[in-house]
């Protein structure tokens, strides 16, 4: 409720600008960094974004809430919200996505995905766009209207010894992660 209460306001100050980004974190950080139980992501990720909505079409459409499910229930709405009518669209959303299941709750639930820095082109073309595509299509949304983004790593600074230090920086993290990667899942190149 308090992330719906301040997207809100978001989305108002950045006169309708502002996606939202979600991602579920990998068990270690989620137990011993956040203090927050685990359990399966992709389930818990979609109510928590059907909540939000549910909390924003509330104010929105002036319908009462009422979102009840495994993870999250919200029932109660004081009648002092929403502070100000918001005269924009909804915000967007978008969650970052790995595995099938959290690719296929983007699609269905969400206005993107925002994908791993660290994968092949081989895959991403291969695997994960026709992936996407097919979750899209089966959802009803125009590919057109839902935004696929991505990052990389860049190694920048104001002179060649900044580069040189970001770059250590940047493939150590690579070397991180792709060690990473092949104890989840096996994998043996990129």
């Amino acid at each position: 409720m308090s992330s719906a209460v301040l997207l809100w306001d978001l989305q108002a100050v950045s006169d309708g600008r502002f996606t939202l980004g979600l991602g579920s974190q990998v068990k270690g950080h989620n137990q011993r960094r956040f203090s927050f139980p685990q359990s399966q992501p992709a389930p818990r990720m979609r109510e928590y974004v059907q909540s939000v909505r549910a909390t924003w079409d509330c104010w929105a459409a002036d319908v009462p809430l009422y979102y009840q499910c495994e993870h999250y229930q919200f029932s109660l709405m004081t009648p002092n919200f929403p502070l100000d009518l918001l005269k924009r669209p909804l915000q967007k959303n978008q969650i970052a996505a790995v595995g099938p299941g959290m690719k296929k709750v983007a699609a269905e639930e969400c206005d993107g995905v925002m994908l791993h820095p660290f994968c092949a082109e081989k895959y991403l073309l291969g695997r994960i766009f026709r992936n996407i595509h097919s979750e899209v299509d089966r959802s009803g949304k125009k590919r057109a209207e839902f935004e696929i983004s991505g990052g990389g790593f860049v190694a920048a600074g104001e002179n060649q010894q900044d580069v040189d230090a970001i770059f250590k920086w940047v493939r150590r993290r690579v070397g991180v992660l792709w060690i990473y990667s092949i104890l989840l899942t096996g994998a043996r190149s990129p």
